[in-house]
């Protein structure tokens, strides 16, 4: 699967004075991600009044470099280990967090024998390119450098689930949703948890349009428009949050991905 390392893909024109958006598509992306966050910049700048540049990273690892580069973006929605990442290095306060925890569960061809994640080394497991929350994940499965599998690279559920079925892959890491079931799939262990994506706000973003956008998020489910962006992105609602909540995520990230224990 070809994969782009390069930076930000997608890019609205704004006004001057307009805040920055930046969105991170999640590891494992919704099918009408595409629309997702441009649903969701239009209900903002409705709602608020404000006037919102949109830009949406190709990938993780597109995010992690823009973040890790000079801040060009007052508001970013992101994966949890970049929402601490910015909360504990760029200052940037979170203003709300989708109310569907993160966490996945490690998913074996049926009849599999598994007692551990050590009976998975060094095979192919389908997972989300790196630094993506559920890549991180299954490396904190792995902790021994000769027990890391190979990480066959996906975006899409669906076909994570063929390769699995096929016997392309060995595993696949899955996002572990309520309600949600994978035929056909045995599902085994289940990570830890991670705070949903975090809607985060620079310093630079006045007091009063943080009220303003922590309203509009807050009351997004309550209206056809915030529906149709809440719907794209898989996010069930927003919930009031605080740094706390992500404190510690961004630990996921030390030691690799460029992010050393000093920074």
């Amino acid at each position: 699967m070809f994969l782009a390392w390069w930076l930000i893909a997608v890019s609205s024109s704004a006004a001057a004075g307009a805040l920055r958006l930046l969105v991170q598509p999640p590891g494992w992306q919704p099918p009408a991600m595409k629309s997702g966050p441009t649903l969701l910049a239009a209900y903002l700048r409705q709602e608020t009044g404000i006037a919102i540049g949109l830009s949406q990273s190709l990938d993780s690892l597109s995010h992690w470099r823009s973040l890790r580069g000079a801040s060009r973006y007052e508001l970013v929605l992101d994966e949890a280990q970049f929402t601490d990442f910015l909360i504990a290095q760029r200052h940037y306060t979170v203003l709300a967090q989708s109310s569907r925890a993160m966490r996945f569960t490690l998913a074996v061809r049926p009849g599999t024998v598994f007692t551990d994640p050590a009976d998975l080394s060094a095979r192919r497991i389908a997972v989300p390119a790196p630094p993506s929350l559920a890549a991180l994940r299954l490396l904190e499965l792995f902790p021994h450098p000769t027990q890391v599998p190979v990480m066959v690279q996906f975006q899409r559920v669906p076909e994570a689930l063929r390769a699995l079925r096929q016997g392309q892959v060995q595993a696949a890491l899955l996002p572990m949703i309520e309600g949600r079931e994978y035929p056909k799939a045995q599902l085994t262990l289940m990570t830890d948890a991670s705070p949903g994506l975090g809607f985060s706000a620079s310093p630079g973003v006045s007091q009063v349009q943080r009220r303003l956008l922590t309203r509009a998020l807050l009351n997004a489910h309550r209206s056809k428009a915030g529906r149709r962006a809440l719907m794209a992105l898989d996010i069930p609602a927003f919930e009031l949050s605080s740094a706390s909540a992500y404190e510690g995520s961004s630990g996921l990230l030390r030691g690799t991905w460029g992010y050393s224990n000093e920074d």
